[in-house]
């Protein structure tokens, strides 16, 4: 099975899949436990109910702010808190064997290896330049609609395409973005 994410597909990202499941596991008992649903969490802890109901069953990434929110919130004695080490390397893992759509590969490619990038764009932030909540929006909006591990797949291959930023030595980046795309995010 050819990936353009992280979940699903080969082993470093079937066992971070196996990881949140059982880090969602956790979270619905001590939600429960606490005698909470899964909205009364979302409220206190500033996420939405749809977005606890997809940690529970293992559909969505555990960001470490979570973890260590719901680990105070559910009185959990640091239970969540420790996991936030192990999920951040096996996304790394997972990210790491990340594959993008097969007619974006080649353009991948020449980014990654490239000494100099420039972007121009008056209608949206590059893909490059997106941050992880509002890449998910862009692919969440997407006509057709597009499935949830779809999203995350495609939400973590455009992160991973972040390294090209931080690489030694760096490509020399320019970008020209309209001021408006800015003022709306």
């Amino acid at each position: 099975m050819e990936l353009d994410g992280a979940i699903g597909g080969d082993d470093d990202s079937e066992e971070a899949a196996d990881l949140f499941r059982v880090i969602g596991s956790q979270l619905r008992l001590l939600r429960e436990r606490a005698g909470l649903t899964q909205r009364e969490v979302g409220d206190r802890l500033g996420y939405s109910e749809d977005l606890i109901r997809s940690l529970e069953r293992g559909r969505r990434t555990p960001q470490p702010e979570f973890l260590d929110a719901a680990d105070d919130l559910l009185e959990a004695g640091g239970l969540l808190r420790a996991t936030k080490e192990e999920v951040a390397r096996a996304k790394a893992r997972a990210r790491a064997r990340v594959k993008h759509p097969a007619w974006f590969n080649d353009y991948a490619k020449l980014e990654a290896d490239a000494v100099e990038l420039s972007y121009y764009s008056n209608h949206t932030v590059p893909g490059l330049f997106q941050t992880e909540t509002h890449a998910r929006a862009l692919y969440a909006m997407r006509k057709p609609l597009l499935d949830d591990e779809l999203i995350e797949r495609r939400v973590a291959a455009r992160l991973t395409r972040q390294a090209v930023l931080t690489n030694r030595p760096a490509s020399m980046v320019n970008c020209v973005i309209i001021e408006r795309l800015l003022k709306d995010q």
